[in-house]
C-alpha cells in the first residue's frame, strides 16, 4: 500500500508540475469556424498538447487505481 501511495504522489507531482508550467491557450468568445482545419499540426508543436500527452496517461492510470 505504501508503494502505491508513493507512486501516486510522485505521479501527481509530475502532473501538477506540467499543469503549472504549461500556458493554456486563450480563445476568443466566438472561435473561427476553420479552427479545426489545421488541428493535428497545431497539436504537434504546441507546448500545451506535448505536456498533455505526458500527463493524460498518468492522470488516467491514477483515476483507475483510485476508483
Amino acid at each position: 500500500m505504501d508503494r502505491l501511495k508513493q507512486r501516486i504522489e510522485t505521479s501527481l507531482a509530475v502532473v501538477n508540475r506540467l499543469c503549472e508550467t504549461t500556458p493554456t491557450p486563450q480563445y476568443a468568445a466566438a472561435p473561427d469556424a476553420n479552427i479545426l482545419k489545421n488541428l493535428l499540426p497545431e497539436c504537434e508543436d504546441s507546448e500545451f498538447w506535448q505536456n498533455f500527452k505526458k500527463a493524460a496517461p498518468i492522470m488516467f492510470c491514477m483515476s483507475v487505481e483510485n476508483d
